[in-house]
């Protein structure tokens, strides 16, 4: 974890010179590219220059293809800066959010999670100085995700996966729960000062807070097929976790149900 943090912080700090915010970013990409099949390269090859030709001030690799992580689950995630790209008709799963350059700082500023993700984790891709002046504002400001914000999402996301495991549908309330544990764990590790990395990392951080029993549940829900007891059980593991108070949150044994 440690590893990731320290690459994270490595890309804000070269910010602070123009030539080494391009070297890094040059470095960054031949990096996660190299690592990607001929079908993904072309996928993001194909995003970044039609959101180029749009007129974007910058486009970013975002999610588990960033980080190298994929999963059978696993859509190409993207961050654009700009108008949004077509993408109609291309044939792999995509998912790209689309912000204003001011939309992006004032998320910034308000302690959204995911762009400070894709400054510190994402692979940045094409800039035109946004993703730069946006890292130099978490590095000056040294903002930090606002966990309570993370712990209102968890918390509208498992109740949902409660109501959705009560109607009996097993696929869809896999879905949900896997949504509600990974909404959780974002939670826990925000109010340890951890940045939660890919969804199929997140196990591992948790691990190494000390909850085991959250940690095992994450892992069997993206990995394994649950069934409808250990979905239930998991989703108990979530409800208890979320009725923790702030200060509980940051300790060691913060997610075991009682």
């Amino acid at each position: 974890m440690k590893r990731h943090q320290t690459a994270s912080e490595d890309l804000l700090e070269f910010c602070r010179s123009r030539e080494g915010w391009k070297r890094r970013l040059n470095e960054h990409a031949a990096t996660v590219l190299a690592g990607q099949d001929r079908s993904v390269q072309d996928l993001i090859d194909t995003v970044v220059s039609r959101s180029r030709a749009r007129g974007a001030d910058g486009v970013t690799l975002t999610g588990s293809t960033a980080r190298g992580r994929r999963t059978a689950r696993s859509d190409v995630d993207f961050l654009v800066v700009g108008p949004r790209p077509a993408l109609d008709d291309l044939t792999m799963e995509v998912d790209v959010r689309v912000l204003t350059a001011g939309k992006l700082m004032a998320r910034l500023e308000g302690g959204e999670e995911y762009v400070q993700w894709a400054l510190r984790f994402g692979c940045i891709l094409h800039d035109r100085g946004i993703f730069r002046e946006a890292s130099r504002l978490v590095l000056n400001g040294r903002l930090w995700p606002d966990p309570e914000r993370k712990r209102g999402h968890a918390r509208t996301l498992v109740d949902l996966a409660a109501r959705i495991l009560e109607s009996g549908d097993r696929e869809a309330a896999e879905e949900a729960v896997r949504g509600g544990l990974t909404a959780v764990a974002h939670w826990i590790l925000l109010s340890n000062r951890v940045f939660p990395l890919s969804r199929d990392e997140l196990s591992d951080q948790i691990l190494e807070l000390g909850s085991s029993d959250l940690a095992a549940a994450l892992h069997r829900s993206i990995h394994s097929g649950p069934d409808v007891d250990e979905l239930a059980a998991a989703l108990a593991l979530a409800q208890h976790a979320l009725e923790l108070t702030p200060d509980r949150a940051r300790s060691v044994a913060l997610a075991t149900a009682a």
